[in-house]
């Protein structure tokens, strides 16, 4: 009786082994997607450990802060270009204006770079005057502010980074203080 269960237990099995067959394109695609899911997770723990040496770090996670900072700076830059450029053309921005602009390209970067509250630190006219670029103060109170295309997702992308370094951060003084 008992090897009447185990035949027939094995019996059960031989069908999801299928020794010799070909494989489902079912089983291909489960194969695809868990391969790809390990390549993910390894992905994540590389950038973990590059990022907080796994949470003993506190220089890491700050240097790629400010690092972030510079490179979103100059991402803002590319992304608020086609506007600059539509308002050098109509001889609407002067050298001074120019300083400005960078000084409000850099503002965004760093009150950005703060999760949750930098972007509330932003003033309306910031960016009005980035999102209008017009140069004279009746079209800037004319102006409507719309955001270039894909400066809401520079926004998005750099808060998530800006929230997982500062995690990492509190993560390695607790590891440091050893916090509980």
């Amino acid at each position: 009786r008992r090897r009447c269960a185990l035949a027939h237990a094995a019996g059960r099995m031989l069908p999801r082994l299928s020794f010799g067959s070909a494989p489902r394109p079912a089983d291909r695609l489960t194969a695809l997607v868990r391969l790809c899911v390990h390549f993910l997770w390894i992905a994540v723990m590389g950038l973990y450990w590059l990022l907080s040496d796994y949470g003993r770090s506190i220089l890491r996670p700050l240097a790629a802060l400010a690092l972030s900072v510079g490179v979103y700076r100059w991402l803002y830059a590319q992304a608020f270009r086609p506007v600059l450029l539509k308002a050098m053309n109509e001889g609407a921005f002067s050298a001074d204006q120019m300083h400005h602009y960078k000084a409000a390209i850099r503002s965004i970067a760093l009150g950005n770079a703060v999760p949750f509250v930098g972007p509330l630190t932003i003033d309306a006219d910031i960016k009005r005057f980035l999102f209008c670029a017009l140069g004279s103060a009746e079209k800037l109170k004319d102006c409507i502010p719309t955001p270039p295309p894909g400066y809401q997702w520079l926004v998005l992308s750099q808060n998530l980074v800006s929230i997982a370094l500062v995690f990492f951060l509190g993560l390695a003084l607790r590891n440091y203080f050893k916090l509980k």
